[in-house]
C-alpha cells in the first residue's frame, strides 16, 4: 500500500477545501460538484482514481468509496449507510446517494466541507443550541433516522470471507496465529482482526496466499 499512500499524500498537498456553496439551517456546506471539483484533479495528476458504487452489509445498502492507485491496484474504502425515509421514491433515494457520494468522500479523503454546527444536529437541537419541538431535525430527517445511520452495522468483511481467506491461508501452510501478520506484511498497514479488511484487500491476500501455495518465488520473496 505504499505506493497508494504516496500518491495520496501528495495530492492532500495540492486539494484545497471545497468551495461552501450551499446554504443549510447551520450554515454553508460543499456540494457534491463542488467536492468533485476540489479533489479530483489533484487525485488524477496522482494517478488516483474515486469510485463509487452501492454494496449491501447484513441486506442493508450501503455506499461504497473506493480510492483506487492506477498503476498498483491497491485500493482503500469507505462505506456509508444509505437512509431514506421511502426507498420507492427515486427522488428521496436518489437525494440519499447523493449525501452518501459527498460524505463518504470527504471522510476517506480527511477533508471538511461543511459548517461545524457544534453537534447541534445529532443532538436535535436548534442553532442556538435550545432543543428541538416535536423531537424533529426540521430538515425532513427524524432524530430516530439519524440513530439509525449510526447504529447500522459497521462496514467490514463478511463472516464467510474471513472463514475463505483464512482457509486459504492454512492450505498455504500458514498458522492460523501467523496469518494477521503475514497480512499486515502484505498489506502494509495496521489492523487488529481479519474483518477489518476490505473486500479488495482481502482479494489482494487470498491472491497472495494461492501463490505461496503453488510456490510462486516471488510472492515468497515478497
Amino acid at each position: 500500500m505504499k505506493e497508494l499512500y504516496t500518491s495520496l499524500l501528495a495530492a492532500k498537498k495540492k486539494i484545497s477545501p471545497p468551495s461552501k456553496n450551499k446554504k443549510a439551517m447551520y450554515g454553508k456546506y460543499a456540494d457534491l460538484e463542488s467536492v468533485l471539483q476540489a479533489v479530483e484533479r489533484p487525485l488524477a495528476d496522482e494517478g488516483l482514481v474515486l469510485v463509487q458504487s452501492g454494496t449491501s452489509y447484513d441486506g442493508k445498502p450501503f455506499l461504497q468509496t473506493r480510492l483506487v492507485h492506477a498503476e498498483t491496484g491497491q485500493e482503500i474504502s469507505s462505506e456509508i449507510p444509505l437512509v431514506s425515509k421511502d426507498a420507492n421514491d427515486p427522488q428521496k433515494l436518489g437525494g440519499s446517494i447523493t449525501y452518501a457520494r459527498r460524505y463518504g468522500i470527504t471522510a476517506l479523503l480527511s477533508i471538511v466541507a461543511d459548517d461545524d454546527d457544534d453537534g447541534n444536529t445529532s443532538s436535535n437541537k436548534n442553532k442556538d443550541g435550545t432543543k428541538k419541538q416535536g423531537g424533529g431535525t426540521g430538515k425532513g430527517v427524524t432524530q430516530d433516522k439519524i440513530e439509525e445511520v449510526f447504529s447500522a452495522p459497521k462496514a467490514g468483511l463478511p463472516e464467510k470471507l474471513v472463514d475463505a481467506l483464512l482457509k486459504e491461508y492454512k492450505q498455504a501452510g500458514f498458522e492460523d496465529s501467523k496469518v494477521v501478520q503475514e497480512i499486515k506484511a502484505l498489506l502494509d498497514r495496521e489492523f487488529n482482526q481479519i474483518s477489518e479488511l476490505t473486500e479488495a484487500e482481502a482479494r489482494t491476500a487470498v491472491s497472495h496466499a494461492r501463490k505461496v501455495k503453488s510456490g510462486d518465488e516471488e510472492a515468497l520473496s515478497g
